[in-house]
């Protein structure tokens, strides 16, 4: 799976199943981690899969490691009119992905981006698989 080797950071299963337009990429990385193809790690609380040569992989934790570390920057939120219409949402829908919660909330007249629902589910540290929020 090139995909990750060409990622700065490493991926979680939501960054690749958007990457890739998957439905739900999880059964292949499960395979792929057996097959020793990717390895994963927990990083805030989320797994984060990096690709198996040892350069590659140390490169990638390092950058992942900058990115998640106290104080660095961190993506803005949105409005918090748009934060309550995601969560509402979030509620609403907690099988759906951020592409459909888009697509749902600009039905409404809500604007809101993938990278901005990361960002809330990130700042609000929301397990989207678990649907509850994680410790």
């Amino acid at each position: 799976m090139g995909v990750t080797e060409d990622s700065a950071a490493g991926m979680t299963a939501e960054q690749l199943q958007q990457l890739l337009q998957l439905k739900n990429v999880k059964p292949t990385l499960t395979r792929l981690i057996q097959e020793n193809r990717l390895t994963r790690e927990k990083i805030s609380g989320r797994l984060v899969y990096f690709p198996v040569p040892e350069a590659a992989r140390r490169k990638q934790q390092q950058q992942r490691s900058k990115e998640t570390a106290p104080g660095s920057v961190a993506r803005p939120l949105p409005p918090l009119e748009q934060i309550i219409a995601l969560l509402v949402e979030i509620i609403q829908r907690p099988r759906n992905t951020p592409r459909q919660w888009v697509r749902r909330l600009a039905r409404r007249g809500v604007r809101i981006g993938t990278k901005d629902i990361q960002a809330v589910l990130d700042h609000y540290r929301i397990d989207r698989k678990k649907g509850l929020l994680s410790s």
